[in-house]
């Protein structure tokens, strides 16, 4: 074997080798039609969407119901969690007739629902449309006044689906376990006052703003009131739309957004008569 024969068959090696790599590469996952639906999501570049995105595929059946849901997908980073799944029912019931699911999210595994405690605020539960009879499609959201997903397992338990205008609903005792990993940037800052007084903080993210007052301001009757008016504002200082529902209580309080946020394209954030700028 000569040396231009030997030259040959290693490039043909090294271009199998290529070709090979490319093939197995998985694609990267992208979210499902219940996340594109709800949410808008054209904001957020790939680097954000594969950090917050995370493949779940956990399937069960509650026996006495007969209903069977399959978890599809998360989405959101270590203060907030959307979930989305499917519930299929068994044959002949009325799905128009039953409101979102009754469901909450608990720290570690547990195997009875009378176990679970709720953590998070869940400010967020819809029904949709699917393609499949006697099937709805799911979306819930958890969120955090602070950063908790920090590698430990969570449950969420689905303990049934009301029926809509007092009419009957369906029980259910499902319960599904994994460690949620989803990332993605916070934004930390602190609220002053004109004379220059920390008077509370607030962090915000790609999907949801929160905020904490430890003083009440003179010019706001209500502490959730202020919180709740919170905008975030982009480099023309303009309000950035988010399409956001708010929980909390006391002095504490959390927008979501279905239309989701570029953190680096928020300038400052505005309470009030309270406004600070940010550095990028």
């Amino acid at each position: 074997m000569n040396h231009r024969t030997l030259l040959v068959l290693a490039a043909l090696l090294a271009l199998a080798l290529a070709l090979g790599g490319c093939a197995s590469s998985p694609a990267a996952a992208q979210p499902d039609d219940i996340f594109s639906s709800a949410l808008d999501l054209s904001a957020l570049d790939q680097e954000t969407l594969a950090g917050s995105l995370r493949e779940i595929g956990q399937t069960v059946t509650d026996p006495e119901s007969g209903v069977t849901v399959h978890i599809s997908q998360t989405l959101g980073n270590s203060m907030l969690l959307y979930v989305s799944f499917t519930a299929a029912f068994p044959q002949g019931t009325d799905v128009d007739a039953l409101a979102a699911p009754e469901v909450l999210l608990t720290e570690g595994a547990v195997t009875d629902p009378a176990e679970a405690k709720a953590m998070g605020y869940l400010s967020q539960t819809s029904n949709g449309e699917s393609a499949e009879a006697n099937t709805l499609s799911c979306l819930v959201s958890f969120g955090f006044d602070r950063e908790v997903f920090q590698g430990q397992e969570v449950s969420l338990v689905i303990t049934g689906f009301p029926g809509a205008e007092g009419s009957g609903g369906v029980d259910t005792n499902l319960i599904f376990t994994w460690t949620p990993d989803n990332q993605g940037p916070i934004r930390y800052v602190d609220l002053v006052n004109e004379e220059g007084k920390m008077v509370g903080t607030a962090n915000f993210s790609s999907f949801a703003v929160n905020a904490t007052l430890w003083e009440q301001p003179d010019r706001s009757d209500d502490p959730q009131t202020l919180i709740r008016s919170i905008q975030l504002l982009d480099r023309q200082d303009t309000p950035i739309q988010v399409n956001a529902s708010s929980g909390g209580g006391g002095s504490s309080a959390q927008k979501q957004f279905r239309t989701l946020v570029d953190v680096d394209q928020v300038s400052a954030i505005q309470a009030g008569p309270y406004t600070v700028s940010l550095t990028h």
